[in-house]
């Protein structure tokens, strides 16, 4: 008796954990008038699988449906489909399908996909897109367009240029006080406390083939607004050749 006791108990706790493992896709998604859910292929997917949910009826249905198993897979392949979650015309990724190996993945893990609810979604649901995309001179005229497109009809959401404008680095040479990576990082922010905060930059020390050979000095890179280039200047600390980043917008709009 003692024995089977133990075996019903054993059978619960696997039961359990199983179930522990299957996750609700949806389940912290808040929905309401203004929300889409959207998901469109990469360049290397076909179009036929993009489908479109903008009823709550419709989410609902997809909340139900959407519960997976979880499990770790190996390398991923390129082809693949983004889902977002589309509120007043902000897109936030929640997830990507890879059709190829049947799997769905999320900052939280990845889970068991069962691609037969592609067909189906995107026969019911059918999106059709345009994508767009711009670059710009500066930060400036991007910003000019993008207050432009967000009042058009047909625009639904759209990804925009990264926080920093461009990199930078700064030789800072080896002493008694600036003798590791970190005191070197230390002497750059109050230099730059004395012109701008530390929202404005940040600063990173790569160990790469010049820092790991040359121990005279440490190359520090600093990700930044332009501003902070151009207002910092040190005869001691010398500034290296700024690297701008491409400010663009990828744009998607519903056809």
């Amino acid at each position: 008796m003692r024995i089977l006791t133990s075996l019903i108990i054993l059978s619960l706790n696997i039961l359990s954990s199983l179930k522990a493992q299957k996750v609700a896709f949806f389940e912290n998604v808040e929905f309401d008038s203004s929300t889409s859910i959207v998901c469109f292929p990469s360049k290397s997917n076909p179009e036929q699988y993009s489908f479109v949910i903008n009823t709550q009826a419709d989410f609902n249905q997809l909340k139900r449906d959407w519960v997976f198993d979880k499990k770790e897979f190996g390398k991923k392949p390129d082809n693949s489909l983004a889902i977002y979650i589309v509120k007043n015309k902000v897109g936030e990724w929640i997830g990507t399908i890879y059709p190829g190996i049947s799997k769905i993945t999320t900052v939280h893990g990845s889970y068991i996909f069962d691609t037969t609810l592609l067909a189906l979604l995107a026969k019911k649901h059918p999106f059709h897109c345009q994508i767009k995309r711009e670059t710009f001179k500066n930060r400036k005229e991007y910003v000019s367009q993008y207050n432009k497109v967000i009042n058009e009809k047909n625009y639904l959401f759209s990804f925009g240029p990264g926080k920093w404008d461009g990199t930078f680095q700064i030789i800072v040479p080896s002493t008694d006080s600036t003798n590791t990576p970190v005191s070197a990082m230390n002497v750059l922010e109050s230099k730059f406390s004395t012109f701008t905060n530390s929202e404005s930059y940040s600063l990173r020390y790569v160990l790469n083939e010049d820092n790991r050979d040359y121990k005279k000095s440490f190359k520090i890179t600093v990700d930044c607004i332009q501003s902070v280039y151009e207002n910092y200047n040190d005869p001691i600390f010398e500034k290296v050749e700024w690297k701008p980043e491409p400010i663009f917008m990828t744009s998607f709009w519903k056809k």
